[in-house]
């Protein structure tokens, strides 16, 4: 499962109380770009800065997925133009980050700050200036920006959890079951989580869930050597976060591998 599936995602996020009401019609519509949808939500009482699991609001969702016209619906409708998401992002940087120069227009106008930063410090010039997108950078710098955070937004390898063009796994290695399993019917699974460079090659390994102390090192150990398509944004690769199931079932012990992360449009 390289891919999930944009519905999958949402329902994953949207807390059970939210997808029982207009709220989770409210961030579809947001993630899809459905205005007449999300006029429809938040006529029917969907609160406008709902937040999902990630911290995630509507206007964060449509500024990550650049849909001007839900955008201008949400600020209409009172949405904070500041609120960020549990990894500290406005919508103004994300908007920056996959490049929608009128969406951060949009933000600016409403009274986004042009100066804030996301956990990592970097900023929404952070990434005009790496994607090389100088209307950007000009309507920041026209708007306030000091020109702030970090010169490179992936310096110590720090990773983006949502994409353009997802990572995919292309090389695997052979996992080797420890002599204590041998002749044992092994099942259930192991969870890990992959830091991948802009190459493809796994930088950290961190072990989510595992099934076998010993199994579990010979896991991380294999994972060392997967290789992946990077992940991409605007174009180009990507330092990425992925995350990595292998599950042991009776018909196939040698652990059948899944990846997957998030896209940010289908």
């Amino acid at each position: 499962m390289s891919t999930l599936v944009v519905s999958a995602l949402l329902l994953s996020t949207v807390p059970p109380s939210v997808a029982q009401n207009s709220g989770a019609d409210l961030y579809r519509a947001a993630w899809s770009g459905q205005p007449a949808v999300v006029r429809s939500a938040l006529a029917r009482g969907a609160e406008v800065d709902l937040r999902a699991e990630d911290g995630s609001t509507p206007l964060f969702i449509a500024s990550l997925a650049g849909h001007d016209a839900v955008v201008d619906i949400l600020i209409e409708a009172g949405a904070d133009v500041n609120g960020v998401s549990e990894g500290g992002e406005a919508p103004i940087v994300v908007a920056s980050k996959y490049g929608f120069t009128n969406v951060a227009a949009t933000l600016i106008e409403a009274g986004a700050d042009v100066n804030a930063t996301d956990e990592h410090g970097r900023t929404a010039y952070t990434w005009a200036r790496w994607g090389e997108n100088a209307e950007l950078e000009r309507l920041l710098m026209a708007s306030g920006s000091d020109g702030s955070g970090v010169s490179n937004p992936f310096e110590d390898s720090v990773p983006v959890d949502r994409f353009e063009e997802n990572p995919q796994l292309r090389k695997t290695g052979k996992i080797k079951m420890p002599k204590a399993l041998k002749g044992e019917t092994v099942t259930g699974k192991v969870m890990l989580r992959v830091i991948i460079d802009e190459k493809g090659k796994p930088l950290s390994i961190e072990l989510l869930e595992g099934l076998h102390d010993e199994l579990d090192a010979n896991i991380v150990k294999s994972a060392e050597k997967w290789r992946f398509n990077p992940g991409e944004i605007q174009g180009r690769p990507v330092v990425a976060q992925v995350n990595a199931v292998i599950e042991f079932f009776p018909a196939n012990q040698e652990g059948k591998i899944m990846t997957s992360s998030k896209r940010w449009r289908n």
